[in-house]
């Protein structure tokens, strides 16, 4: 997991649909992985792996956004810790998401 330090920084935007680039605030840190799920980790939650590319230390794949939000909520229910995929933005694993790991730096 990787600390993200609460703050302003600039966030300077990459798709037409994004500009102008703008300063975005965090108001609290948070923790986010650093790691893709692996099909092991996601079998132990979930109890099946869709990946067409088969391999326990794989990154897991074949997972729509339905099945990720419910693998976050199976995980937060074991660890009893608030999981979530990344939200909020028009593309929520793109800009924000190296936005987030300068923030981590």
């Amino acid at each position: 997991m990787a600390g993200i330090r609460g703050g302003k920084a600039r966030y300077d935007a990459a798709m037409p649909v994004e500009k102008p680039a703008h300063t975005v605030t965090l108001t609290k840190p948070f923790y986010m992985g650093k790691y893709h799920v692996t099909q092991e980790q996601y079998q132990q939650v979930i109890g099946s792996n869709p990946s067409h590319f088969k391999g326990k230390d794989n990154p897991v794949e074949n997972v729509s956004w339905d099945e990720a939000q419910a693998f976050c909520k199976k995980l937060s229910e074991f660890s009893r810790q608030a999981v979530r995929l990344p939200t909020g933005h028009y593309r929520p694993f793109g800009g924000l998401l190296k936005f987030y790991c300068r923030r981590a730096a």
